[in-house]
């Protein structure tokens, strides 16, 4: 075979594969399409039972000596029998739902259409590859083409559709979903970021827009805030943070929008935030080659959340800064590195300045003594009223739990972490009761202090 030859039947082959995932993608929606037109009915049925029922009911109720007494009985027996078939029928359409929607629909299709999007954009490439041999251009040039920039785009697709799928197969098997599901609800306090979806994966690195990836082995609530980062990325990329871009003059270089991505984690997550990446991330002597350090990280961190702790009536919040400032710094001696410059870093005053003028809400409109008070029944296995906003609830027991972990023993360490995940289920928060936001969080307390 002749190198032409041999460039048109890899070409060839790759087309095929960009087929089979969009093919797969198209696939994945029929079935899904399918599977909620089936739950969509079989709601309407169960709707129509009740309704059937409540008529049955109201006629029962006016009645005038129609029914005897014995067809009475039997009418109401009918009707409690019904009751009973209703709230197994929706029991059971509840519990598929669990099962087969693990994400919310819109979301999935997003992604898909980012997918689809970038196999188009590679079926375009391989035709310009074809035109250019047709034409008799060199087979060098050709084929420096076809290396550099046609298998690198198809390399990063495959990462993609593979991270997708898989994440999603993952959340189906109850893989990381609770996690997952956690996470969702904290990518729905950062701007711009409500229609992102979180799935389990080896490495956080991903080229899909809106997909956020949860990296090994960080799949418990512990690591949730994590995602933080990966969400403050593209945060200055949305629409939402046009205010924020206008203020930051001049615009970020790209070593400072790193940076910038951990301030904004640090400024809507809190100190939960601080406390993953120095448990589960940050290294002190870890090299910083073309980005930033885990040290400058970690002082843009410290400097946003001390800056947060300034505002008025936030009891113990400077406190808790102020241990994990003491943390970092014991670290850096322990790995006898250099001390924190006195001076804050300008970058984190500089982003920290521009969120509060563009009133982006963040761990400030929290109340700290909520935090508290969930720590205590965290650790005491109190029960917990829903918040107004899920969004508000999941920032406010993820730095409860870290709170409630400190001094623990690793076995009481997973009780925590169980308790945080029975309050982040979505059952457990999307049925929120109303209550006004700026009321401070109350508390059943245990058994025994009633």
């Amino acid at each position: 075979m002749s190198g032409r030859e041999i460039l048109e039947t890899r070409l060839g082959y790759l087309e095929a594969a960009m087929k089979y995932i969009e093919d797969t993608l198209n696939e994945v929606l029929v079935r899904r399409t399918r599977l909620h037109e089936v739950l969509g009915r079989e709601q309407e049925a169960i709707d129509e039972l009740g309704r059937i029922g409540t008529t049955v009911r109201e006629e029962l109720k006016r009645d005038r000596g129609e029914f005897s007494e014995l067809k009475s009985d039997v009418l109401k027996t009918s009707l409690r029998v019904l009751d009973d078939r209703i709230k197994q029928a929706k029991a059971a359409s509840d519990e598929v739902r669990t099962l087969v929607e693990p994400v919310k629909f819109d979301q999935q299709d997003a992604l898909e259409k980012a997918l689809r999007v970038e196999c188009g954009k590679l079926r375009g490439e391989v035709r310009k590859l074809r035109a250019r041999m047709d034409r008799g251009e060199g087979l060098h040039d050709v084929w420096q083409s076809y290396s550099t920039a046609v298998v690198d785009a198809a390399e990063r697709i495959y990462d993609d559709y593979v991270a997708f799928i898989a994440g999603l197969a993952m959340r189906d098997a109850n893989i990381a979903r609770d996690v997952s599901a956690a996470s969702d609800l904290l990518l729905a306090k950062i701007p711009g970021q409500d229609r992102a979806l979180t799935v389990p994966a080896r490495s956080v690195a991903c080229n899909l827009p809106g997909l956020v990836r949860m990296g090994f082995p960080e799949w418990t609530v512990w690591g949730v805030p994590l995602i933080g980062r990966e969400a403050g990325t593209s945060f200055f990329q949305h629409s939402e943070a046009v205010a924020v871009r206008q203020l930051l003059d001049p615009p970020l270089e790209p070593e400072e929008e790193l940076l910038a991505a951990d301030a904004v984690a640090a400024y809507i997550i809190g100190p939960a935030y601080a406390r993953a990446m120095f448990t589960l991330r940050l290294r002190p002597d870890a090299p910083g080659e073309g980005t930033p350090s885990d040290v400058q990280r970690a002082e843009v961190i410290l400097a946003v959340l001390e800056l947060c702790s300034h505002k008025d009536g936030q009891s113990r919040f400077p406190d808790h800064v102020a241990e994990l400032a003491t943390l970092w710094d014991s670290l850096l001696e322990e790995f006898h590195l250099s001390p924190r410059p006195e001076s804050r870093p300008p970058l984190a005053e500089k982003i920290y300045d521009a969120l509060v003028t563009a009133r982006i809400r963040g761990i400030r409109a929290i109340s700290w003594e909520d935090v508290q008070t969930c720590a205590k029944q965290l650790r005491t296995g109190g029960r917990l009223p829903p918040l107004e906003k899920p969004s508000d609830l999941v920032v406010i027991l993820l730095n409860a739990g870290w709170i409630a972990r400190k001094d623990l023993r690793p076995d009481s360490v997973g009780e925590i972490a169980e308790r945080m995940m029975k309050h982040l289920k979505p059952d457990n928060t999307a049925r929120a009761t109303e209550r006004r936001s700026d009321q401070p969080l109350t508390t059943k307390p245990p058994r025994g202090q009633r």
